[in-house]
């Protein structure tokens, strides 16, 4: 007799979970790779649909890589920062307010870009309106929260944006960041007092679900602990949040040194397999061959401009010891921002020394043709440049094989080692 009522049972169970979704803004075309890999990981949990609030400053090619990946695409004006004279960069905005306004849903989980989900953590949508971790102090992070939208809050949250920037409004909302994280710390400024959401119970009813909860930290693992705890994992996250700025996981300098990231290249290898990547490796073998050429030309006439015009001049001891510091160091500033961030980092890396090479070669070579007053011929300008271009398709080469040999399983196998 109960087998009757469990085809209700499970209609009723699939359009509460509707009424869920997680959902990211996105302002910038740059970070169009971290919000792919998102959205793939959150794919595969199967379980709610994905938002991403974009402005009108991502581009519609942008869009289209997300549509594909069923990303569901609101697009909304941003909301400025009122304090946008002191603060330019461009996190400085308040858009996550516009999530408010998405009163389709019941409960949204909201979820920074450089955020990836561990495990499916559908029971988060069990807390109250309003639900995010506590960060080192009384303040919260809002990187991760769950919120329940509402038009009136959302109504009542742009007045409040608009009068920040009136220093003669009485209710003004304090600020510590210029940022939507110190103005939802202001707004929530009772969730200090909030109660722990209990994230163990299994029942989809909810608690108390006007009222504040604060976050475990398994909801939101500031990676920077991991490393400040020497490399130790104190608990088990369902979501890890990159929240260091130059070693966030896209950047390809940041591999091998944080372990961590490895997790976030694993889902990226993933994605890019199951729905196609711009080839960064072909474009940098193209810059590379258009680089030894402007070298070579730049080579030949600084060598008949500049000949015998030091060489009557000795070495003096300060040059021998500043001349190969100030070559490492051109060299190693100039292939680093050669290479695009985003690039695959075993792909980047061996352009980066690839490169690394060729600068030196050429300022070193240059150098001491000018102050001994000598010349090199054109054919041995050229031999050298066809003999750095193989060095660049043996490096090219190696990078297409670790490309089309590095899977998931591997890297996840190399992040179980660690």
């Amino acid at each position: 007799m109960h087998f009757l009522f469990l085809p209700i049972f499970l209609a009723i169970l699939q359009v509460d979970a509707s009424e869920f979704a997680y959902a990211s803004t996105l302002s910038s075309n740059d970070f169009l790779l971290a919000a792919r890999v998102l959205a793939y990981r959150l794919n595969s949990f199967n379980d709610y649909p994905y938002i991403i609030v974009a402005t009108e400053e991502i581009t519609n090619r942008s869009l289209e890589y997300l549509k594909k990946m069923n990303v569901t695409i609101v697009v909304m004006p941003k909301i400025e920062t009122p304090y946008k004279s002191t603060h330019i960069a461009a996190k400085y905005q308040y858009s996550k307010i516009n999530l408010w306004s998405l009163t389709q849903y019941k409960r949204i989980l909201h979820l920074d870009l450089d955020t990836l989900p561990m495990r499916p953590m559908g029971e988060i949508f069990k807390c109250g309106s309003f639900c995010v971790t506590n960060r080192h102090s009384d303040r919260f992070n809002t990187g991760v929260f769950v919120m329940e939208p509402n038009l009136t809050i959302y109504e009542d949250m742009l007045n409040k944006v608009n009068k920040l920037d009136h220093s003669k409004i009485p209710d003004l909302l304090d600020q510590y960041d210029g940022g939507d994280q110190g103005f939802l710390n202001s707004y929530f400024d009772q969730l200090k007092y909030a109660p722990m959401f209990d994230g163990t119970m299994n029942s989809f009813r909810f608690e108390r679900p006007d009222g504040l909860r604060s976050l475990s930290w398994t909801y939101n693992y500031d990676v920077g602990m991991y490393y400040l705890n020497g490399g130790k994992m104190l608990l088990q996250p369902k979501i890890m949040h990159f929240t260091l700025g130059p070693t966030k996981p896209w950047l390809w300098w940041t591999y091998p040194a944080f372990d961590l990231n490895w997790e976030w290249l694993a889902v990226r290898i993933s994605m890019e397999t199951d729905f196609g990547a711009t080839r960064k490796d072909l474009q940098l073998f193209l810059q590379t061959c258009i680089l030894l050429i402007l070298l070579n030309v730049a080579f030949q006439l600084f060598q008949w401009n500049f000949k015998g015009y030091f060489a009557d001049k000795a070495f003096t001891r300060g040059e021998a010891y500043v001349m190969p510091s100030l070559t490492i160091l051109f060299s190693i500033i100039a292939s680093f921002e050669l290479i695009p961030s985003q690039t695959h980092p075993p792909n980047a890396w061996l352009f980066f020394f690839t490169y690394l090479i060729i600068w030196m070669v050429f300022i070193s070579t240059s150098y001491r043709r000018v102050r001994t007053g000598q010349v090199v011929l054109t054919c041995e300008s050229t031999r050298f440049a066809c003999i750095t271009l193989c060095l660049a398709c043996a490096f090219w080469r190696s990078a297409i094989c670790f490309h089309n040999r590095c899977s998931f399983e591997e890297i996840d196998g190399h992040w179980e080692s660690l």
